[in-house]
């Protein structure tokens, strides 16, 4: 079956149809509800009528139709509803009373009201709640009152009916808690609607609240200090009328009411209340009733000494209605000069004041900040409950709020402030108080940190500073005190220098006494963060001062002094408390220097204007110590006490002052050595970088100590500073930043740094006249090997980076290496050649001294061996084909007399029957025996000849004594590659009556030798070159042991016209006509020529000095090299007179196996004559 299609109605219509609807219904079942109003006959049908309004207004909350009836029948039926609430029936009075409660309450109906039927209304209200005898018809009528929307100016024009309404309910005639509960929020309710009305005729409703504050009753109790915090800013500060009212109330009653209550236990807490709320009230009319103040300061004065921690904290909560009647904000910019800008802060304007009333004013205002504070300061001080002693800094935190920005003036710092920050920190830092030193601690951080907002732009005055808004910042961390958390914002301006001193006063007590009373390493850790964070924060403010040009010399000067002798302070006299254990304390001390290097102004630092005196103790204790020799002679910048210094010196110095302190007094010192990490950079970053490392060197020698008193400690020092040193100098890959005057080079300060490990390892040996030698310190033990090995690899790690920068500026051969060696020297030939003077060397130096120190010179020894560079084959045949020209020697004079001293130092240690140090000794001549492979140059072997010989010939001399077949062997391979570098000298070498001369000492000690490997190794050598001369001048010494080997047969002299004579100079001379033998090298780099050569010496030099003998003998050399006789060769070189020495038999004195006809070069006969031995 098919459905017949209905036409559909649009939705939009629908809903309008059925809007149009509901309202038609809403409104005809109000004017239904009316009707019934206005006919209703009986009490029954009004109560019925009247029923049907309430639900109908109830459904209406969520109805707008029913809302919008009841906004257009609202002038009907408002009059209707207030006839009928003054209603002699209870029930009908109440439910008008409902119904008219819903009209003025709800926004939409409130609009609709006329204002002549809401002035009827008002009246309706009145007369209901002033002539009902019925309780709850008043309640509700003063309920209308505290729930009311009516329009504000509408309830202006009518306050004083809906006032005099509402303090009859007050005045509760009836005697019910509940009125004065209703009566109360009404209060409230005009209060917040109409302040400024309410505050003006305070002196009417208020005395009915605050009188109830002493009642029996403590529901009557709460209810009025409700409504007094909650109109508190109606009524405070109070008018001069309310004042007087409060004052004659407690005269009359109130104050025996007081004192009456503090006898009952129970009753002390709402009493004291009361007592708090009375004085705020008494507002600035208190200061003219200085009588009844002091009545009143009596209660309190009980209170305070109570033995009950509550009755203290409500003491301490209602001193700040003291603080609210004396401090009052709108006034204090008349009273202490503060402006802000160009208004002063303060709301209204200010009568002229002559000069005699401000003085009077601003000493009252001082008076009252002092009473305020006493009992603060004493509660704080005390050993009360903690709590009570977070109160009294909640209500001290409220006082800072309440003196806006006064809390910034010199004299408010020093009665308010300082008082109790002093408390705070003298007290310590322990579990039970970490709440009230961090609010102090946050408290002083914000009022530090205020320079820090002042922004970039330069003051040109105090006025202009005063132009920027104060910075309002609250407690990070509130004070909790009975139950509610309170934030008091207070207002830090930006602070200027006059301010410095007690910044870092407070710093100090954070410093001083949070470490002394503190043993819980987490509240030592948290005492030197807070200590150094606000250190740190009054640097930085101090920075914003030095950028402004406005500030003069002597201003910058002083607060440069000022943060100078407290970081002195910090260093010197702080760290005497490690005696308690504290090893945290170098660290933080060294912190604060670091602190000052990093947050002030480099360029300020380090300029030579603001100079100050050097007045440090350890300067003025080591000025004379004898180590400083060592730096005078090296050349190093020195300072005395009270010199004139720059503050970065000053820092400088004073930071290793605590390194000073620390390694003395504690006994882990790798605390140290670790807190030393950012030293590096605090000396380099400086814009005077050599002036910090001089400053840096000359302590250390300042400080230097024998490693029996502690030296090692300092070793670990040096190594940081050396190892920083090394840092920068490959960051910025030059030296410029260690030039100056008298050193363009740079190199001074590294080598006075690289020659102190030698200083801390061996003092001076004089001894104080109270002193002996054996009453010293025995050494402590070296922990392990390992560390002497970190020592050394930070000395080699410097001088590798300072040659390298040396061979790269083309500076000369080895030039580094030889002035860093010649500064060794110096400073060996002051300790050593002294040492060995006074005492034998056994008894001044300890076993464990001497193991070290020669450890560290053979180390330093072994690696100038190693590194220094010498004219090689390769760079001499380049150099003989570019020039034959051999004057330029390879730089190595110094370094040879290094290792010179060290040889003859150890020789001495052994003929003192010590073999202790054997190892390092061997490493050194096996160093030694690499170096003299490397030698070819004949300028580099007659030096190393003249340098050695005297160590050598003692060293082989002990070997006749001595059985140590490691030493001998090793003298044995020392010796015998100094006799092959003679085979590969370049240029020719002549072996005549001078070179043997120089020689002569180790041949006279090697021709003879107990060891057969040596004496045979100087015999086959002899054989092959002196040997075959016809005509020489030997020496005295030689002439006992060439007799004996030629007796022995182990050496011959040529056939021929031969003839030995013993001329006046004890010299034997073998006569003949023969020509001598030259050696030359041949274009093969392993063969020599022997050639025929004229005779050209005729006598014997006389003794010389072995410079002047060495220059001699190059020079006798090169004339005897030009005037040799060359016989043209064939092809190969080879001439008929001439035979080419190839290979050369040291191993036999046979003397017709001398020339074989076989090749080999040197190094293989060498070889040979070893193997065989």
């Amino acid at each position: 079956m098919q459905t017949p299609n209905i036409p559909k109605t649009p939705l939009s219509l629908d809903l309008s149809i059925s809007n149009s609807k509901m309202a038609e219904d809403a409104s005809r079942q109000l004017e239904e509800i009316e009707a019934n109003i206005i006919s209703s006959s009986s009490i029954f049908d009004r109560s019925l009528a009247y029923g049907s309004l309430l639900q109908f207004q109830e459904i209406s909350a969520n109805d707008p139709f029913a809302i919008q009836a009841l906004s257009e029948r609202s002038q009907r039926l408002l009059p209707l509803i207030c006839v009928d609430a003054s209603y002699d029936d209870e029930e009908i009075a109440a439910q008008a009373l409902k119904c008219m409660a819903f009209m003025i309450y709800h926004p939409s109906l409130v609009a609709s009201i006329p204002e002549d039927v809401a002035r009827f209304l008002v009246e309706s209200l009145l007369k209901v709640i002033t002539t009902t005898k019925m309780k709850a018809i008043c309640n509700l009528g003063v309920w209308c009152i505290s729930i009311q929307q009516l329009n504000s100016s509408f309830i202006a024009s009518n306050l004083h009916s809906l006032l005099r309404a509402v303090m009859h309910a007050l005045e509760n005639p009836v005697g019910s808690l509940s009125t004065t509960f209703e009566a109360i929020q009404a209060v409230m309710k005009l209060a917040a609607q109409l302040s400024e009305n309410m505050r003006g005729l305070s002196d009417i409703w208020a005395p009915p609240i605050y009188r109830r504050l002493l009642s029996i009753d403590r529901r009557e109790r709460d209810m009025s200090e409700r409504c007094l915090l909650k109109i508190k800013s109606s009524i405070l500060p109070p008018t001069l009328t309310l004042s007087k009212v409060l004052a004659a109330d407690l005269k009359q009653t109130l104050l025996p009411g007081m004192r009456n209550m503090l006898q009952d236990n129970g009753r002390k807490l709402c009493t004291i209340q009361a007592w708090g709320w009375y004085i705020r009230l008494l507002g600035s009319n208190a200061v003219k009733n200085r009588h009844l103040v002091n009545e009143m300061l009596k209660i309190l004065e009980q209170t305070f000494s109570d033995p009950v921690p509550q009755v203290q904290i409500a003491s301490v909560v209602a001193w700040e209605g003291l603080i609210d009647a004396l401090i009052q904000a709108p006034t204090l910019s008349q009273h202490t000069g503060i402006a802000l800008g160009n208004d002063t802060h303060q709301s209204g304007p200010v009568p002229h004041a002559s000069a005699s009333n401000g003085e009077n004013q601003i000493d009252g205002f001082s008076k009252s900040i002092k009473l305020i504070m006493k009992p603060l300061i004493v509660l704080i001080s005390s050993k009360c409950d903690i709590s009570v002693r977070l109160s009294c800094l909640n209500t001290w935190c409220y006082l800072l709020h309440k003196l806006d920005v006064s809390v910034n003036l010199p004299s408010v710092i020093k009665t308010v402030l300082e008082p109790i920050f002093e408390v705070t920190f003298q007290r310590g830092l322990h579990d039970n108080n970490v709440c009230l030193w961090n609010t102090c601690v946050d408290l002083l951080y914000d009022f530090i940190s205020s320079k820090n907002r002042e922004g970039d732009g330069e003051m040109n005055d105090q006025v202009n500073l005063c132009i920027l808004p104060a910075k309002a910042t609250s407690l990070r961390s509130p004070i909790v005190g009975q139950g509610s958390s309170k934030g008091y914002p207070i207002k830090w301006l930006p602070w200027d220098l006059n301010k410095l001193d007690f910044h870092l006063k407070m710093v100090r007590l954070l410093a001083r006494q949070g470490l002394m009373t503190c043993i819980d390493s987490k509240n030592r850790k948290l005492a030197f963060e807070s200590a150094l964070k606000i250190f740190r924060t009054v640097l930085k403010g101090v920075q914003v001062e030095f950028r402004k040009t406005t500030n003069d010399y002597n201003e910058i000067l002083l607060c440069i002094s000022t943060i100078l002798k407290f970081v002195k302070w910090a260093c010197e006299d702080v760290p005497e408390l490690i005696a308690v254990g504290s090893n945290d304390l170098p660290c933080a001390a060294l912190q604060f220097v670091e602190a000052s290097q990093e947050d002030l102004d480099p360029s300020v630092l380090a300029s030579p204007l603001y100079s100050v005196h050097l007045d440090l103790k350890h300067v003025k204790e080591k000025q004379y110590a004898d180590n400083i020799e060592y730096a005078k002679k090296l050349g190093i910048s020195s300072f005395v006490f009270m010199d004139m210094v720059s503050p970065m010196v000053y820092l400088t110095v004073l930071y290793l002052s605590v390194v000073v302190q620390s390694v003395s007094s504690l006994s882990d010192t790798e605390i140290v050595v670790r807190a030393m990490e950012k030293y590096p950079s605090f000396v380099f970053s400086s814009y005077d970088s050599l002036e910090n490392m001089n400053a840096t060197v000359y302590f250390l020698y300042m400080h230097g100590q024998k490693l029996s008193h502690g030296g090692f400690c300092w070793l670990k020092i040096w190594r940081v500073i050396a190892m920083g040193l090394k840092q920068k100098i490959d960051a910025v890959g030059d030296l410029d930043f260690l030039k100056s005057d008298s050193d363009d080079t740079g190199y001074l300060v590294v080598y006075c740094l690289l020659c102190y490990p030698f200083v801390a390892c061996y003092s001076s040996p004089r001894l104080s006249s109270s002193e002996k030698a054996g009453d010293r310190e025995e050494l402590c033990m070296v922990s392990s090997q390992w560390e002497l090995e970190l020592v050394m690899e930070a000395w080699r790690s410097l001088y590798d980076s300072a040659s390298c920068i040396s061979r790269l500026q083309c500076t000369g051969m080895n030039s580094f290496a030889e002035g860093l060696c010649k500064a060794l020297v110096t400073v060996l030939s002051e300790s050593i050649d002294s040492s060995i003077s006074h005492s034998s060397i056994d008894s001044f130096l300890k076993e464990n001294e001497r193991t070290i120190f020669l450890f560290i010179y053979s180390e330093v020894a072994v690696y100038v061996l190693r590194n220094i560079q010498v004219w090689d084959d390769g760079a001499l045949q380049l150099r003989e084909r570019e020039s034959h020209d051999y004057k330029e020697c390879s730089h190595i004079e110094s370094s040879l007399v290094l290792v010179k001293r060290f040889m003859m130092l150890s020789v001495t240690i052994m003929k003192a029957n010590i073999f202790s140090d054997l190892g390092v000794v061997l490493r050194v001549f096996a160093s030694m025996t690499c170096f003299v492979e490397r030698l070819c140059l004949k300028q580099d072997i007659f030096l190393l000849i003249e340098v050695v010989s005297d160590p050598l010939f003692q060293w082989l001399s002990l070997c006749r004594e001595i059985k140590e077949v490691n030493l001998i062997h090793q003298l044995h391979q020392f010796w015998s590659h100094m006799l092959d570098c003679f085979w590969r000298i370049q240029p020719a070498i002549i072996f005549d009556s001078v070179l043997l001369k120089l020689q002569a000492p180790l041949l006279q000690i090697t021709l003879d030798h107990p060891y057969a490997p040596i004496s045979d190794a100087t015999i086959a050598f002899w054989k092959s070159t002196y040997g075959k001369q016809r005509k020489l001048h030997f020496p005295q010494c030689l002439l006992p042991v060439l007799d004996k080997l030629s007796r022995n047969g182990r050496i011959r002299f040529h056939k021929g016209s031969l003839t030995f004579s013993v001329n006046s100079s004890a010299v034997l001379e073998v006569i003949g006509a023969q020509p001598r033998y030259r050696v030359t090298a041949t274009q093969q780099r392993n063969s020599k020529r022997v050639g025929f050569t004229e005779n050209t010496g005729n006598g014997i030099d006389s003794p010389l000095g072995l410079e002047k003998k060495r220059l001699k003998l190059a020079e006798h050399q090169k004339n005897a090299s030009a005037d040799h006789l060359e016989i043209d060769g064939d092809s190969n070189g080879n001439s008929p007179g001439v035979k080419t020495c190839r290979i050369l038999d040291f191993t036999h004195g046979n003397p017709d196996l001398h020339l074989q006809k076989e090749l080999r070069n040197s190094h293989s006969i060498l070889k040979r004559l070893r193997k065989e031995v």
